[in-house]
């Protein structure tokens, strides 16, 4: 379950989406996922998850 004040990592957004976190990263430089960087990698709100869901399921 994603919680929209979290804070996910690549890996864990990929789990959650069943891809590859490849993937999860070109959803991010396509401006489809907002995502800051910290270090030398991508952190990513859970409520930028959600909305990414929601803008394709039409919820």
């Amino acid at each position: 379950m994603i919680l929209e004040n979290e804070i996910y990592l690549v890996n864990e957004t990929a789990r959650y989406f069943k891809i590859n976190e490849d993937s999860v990263r070109k959803l991010i430089k396509e401006g489809k996922l907002k995502a800051f960087k910290l270090g030398k990698g991508y952190r990513i709100t859970g409520e930028s998850i959600l909305n990414l869901v929601k803008e394709n399921t039409g919820d």
